[in-house]
């Protein structure tokens, strides 16, 4: 049996506030087209579908979009809700969709029905298991349950997983391996804690197919992996590639569990996302932005000692989808993000500036900058 997973499509997100629709579109089109490429058998799909519990109309579009070219390639489709989706809505339409071959688990309220697929070796059984929390465990179990690791290990006893069947787990939670945690990246640092889930749980399954995580990497061996997302969705996922697992099931033993091969596939995106470090005439000039494809989402990390005027433009004239920068070098290596706080009512202008000035370089302003300062303003004064 030939599967592929994804995880995390979380349609519906922006990065540093540009729409990633069209990037989104072209990744998941990659992806269906990848498993017909490959014959696969069946997409898993670990949970969040959606950046949020009540997704736009554009978003929702994609991933209807993206289900309708699965189901005319006729590959079969298996999805879960994650923490950011509403499992109401990603389960909407799930008795239609299934007989297009597409099978969308909605909450967890009783004990996991398998989906059976089949293949020369015999059936394999997919458990989709939405993301849970231990409350939820125990009201549909009836169980005392207070960790995720024992919600979780509850929830797999009772699956009846038969000796003689393969078996796939599709998962959505923070795994450890013995209290080691995998890689995080800054789009889901809010994960991780108390919710993590002991690995060794899931060691009666062929393959653990799992989401939650941005940076694809595996738990505890091979059978077990974070798909990660399609898209880099923060400037800490620059110079990861983005793959998308491809798992070959063998024949079941009579005894253990059925050998896998695990490869992983690269997603191309529309526009990849990078950091570029460095003074800013050099990294707007020709040699810098004609050495990558400057339609890249870039961050700037800038090295000018002496802060700039205008820094932004010079960089969106460069890289039209620049997304930022900050300077480095200073103790503070401030943002170009301006303060929140608001200002004052008792400060004067020249207060204001200042505080302004420190907020975007780190550095105080010197009494050339200001005197220049002061010499603009009166200008434009007397010219209104």
């Amino acid at each position: 049996m030939r599967i592929a997973h994804i995880a995390d499509i979380h349609a519906g997100k922006r990065l540093h506030g540009h729409d990633l629709a069209t990037d989104l579109a072209h990744v998941l089109h990659e992806v269906a087209e990848t498993c017909v490429a490959e014959q696969v058998q069946a997409l898993l799909i670990a949970g969040d579908l959606y950046d949020s519990r009540q997704p736009s109309p554009a978003a929702v579009s994609t991933v209807s979009r993206f289900f309708s070219e699965l189901a005319a390639a006729g590959i079969e489709t298996v999805c879960i809700p994650g923490n950011h989706d509403s499992a109401e809505h990603v389960s909407y339409a799930s008795d239609p969709l299934a007989q297009q071959g597409i099978h969308v688990m909605g909450a967890y309220t009783q004990p996991i029905e398998p989906i059976l697929l089949e293949d020369e070796h015999g059936p394999v059984a997919v458990w989709p298991m939405p993301f849970v929390r231990p409350p939820e465990v125990r009201r549909a179990l009836g169980v005392d349950v207070a960790s995720y690791t024992e919600a979780l290990a509850a929830a797999v006893s009772a699956m009846p997983l038969k000796p003689g069947t393969r078996n796939v787990l599709l998962a959505h939670q923070f795994v450890t391996d013995g209290g080691v945690g995998p890689e995080r990246s800054e789009s889901e640092v809010v994960v991780g804690g108390l919710d993590n889930v002991d690995a060794r749980i899931f060691d009666g399954f062929e393959y653990v197919a799992l989401g939650h995580l941005h940076r694809p990497q595996r738990v505890r061996s091979e059978r077990m992996r974070y798909a990660g997302s399609p898209l880099k969705y923060s400037t800490s996922e620059a110079g990861t590639p983005k793959t998308m697992p491809i798992v070959d099931i063998g024949p079941k033993p009579t005894d253990g569990l059925a050998p896998i091969a695990t490869r992983l596939v690269p997603l191309e995106p529309l526009h990849d996302l990078r950091v570029v470090t460095g003074p800013l005439d050099e990294l707007v000039s020709d040699e810098v932005v004609s050495a990558a494809n400057a339609e890249d989402y870039v961050y700037a990390q800038l090295t000018d000692q002496t802060p700039l005027l205008g820094p932004m433009a010079a960089l969106r004239d460069a890289y039209p989808n620049v997304l930022g920068f900050c300077y480095l070098g200073s103790e503070t290596a401030a943002s170009s993000q301006p303060s929140e706080a608001p200002p004052s009512e008792d400060k004067g202008r020249d207060e204001l500036f200042c505080d302004f000035f420190r907020a975007q370089t780190g550095t105080e302003i010197t009494e050339p900058q200001l005197a220049l300062l002061r010499s603009v303003l009166d200008d434009l004064s007397r010219e209104a």
